[in-house]
C-alpha cells in the first residue's frame, strides 16, 4: 500500500488534473491451493492497488467525462443496459483463478457504487492461443 501511496504523489506532483482513464489488466493465471497466497496478492490486493491508485490521484472530486460511444448512443436515442453483478458463492467457480477474478471484480463494482465518483467498466477478453485445437 505504501507504494500506492508514494506513487500516487508523484502523479499528483506531475499532473495538474486528474486522469481521465486508468486501465488495469493485470492477472496470474495459476490455479493450485498452493499458490494460493500468490493468486491473492496479485487477483485481488492488486485490484485494492489500482483502486486506492486511482482514488487517490483523482482525489473525491473527480467526475469522469462521458466516453464518446455514450454521447453518441444518447444522440442516436440508444438506451445502454447497464449488467446486473451477481455476488457469487465461493462454491460456483471450477478454480482458483476464476474465483479470484470473480472477488477482483466484486471489489470494482462495490467501490464504484460506495464512492460514487468512478466510473468502471470491466472488460472481459475471450481468452485465445494460437495452437489450433486438438483433433
Amino acid at each position: 500500500m505504501r507504494d500506492t501511496e508514494q506513487t500516487s504523489g508523484k502523479v499528483r506532483a506531475e499532473t495538474e488534473r486528474p486522469l481521465a482513464e486508468v486501465w488495469h489488466s493485470a492477472a496470474t493465471f495459476k490455479f493450485t491451493e498452493g499458490e494460493l497466497d500468490e493468486i491473492k496478492a496479485i487477483n485481488i490486493q492488486g485490484v485494492r492497488n489500482i483502486l486506492g491508485f486511482t482514488l487517490a490521484v483523482n482525489g473525491e472530486a473527480h467526475h469522469p467525462l462521458p466516453t464518446r460511444q455514450h454521447r453518441l448512443q444518447h444522440r442516436a436515442g440508444f438506451e445502454t443496459v447497464p449488467e446486473q453483478f451477481h455476488a457469487l458463492p465461493d462454491s460456483a467457480f471450477r478454480s482458483l483463478y476464476g474465483w479470484s477474478k470473480h472477488h477482483g471484480e466484486t471489489q470494482v463494482v462495490e467501490f464504484a457504487q460506495k464512492t460514487g465518483t468512478l466510473e468502471a467498466k470491466i472488460y472481459r477478453p475471450p481468452l485465445s492461443s494460437a495452437r489450433p485445437a486438438p483433433k
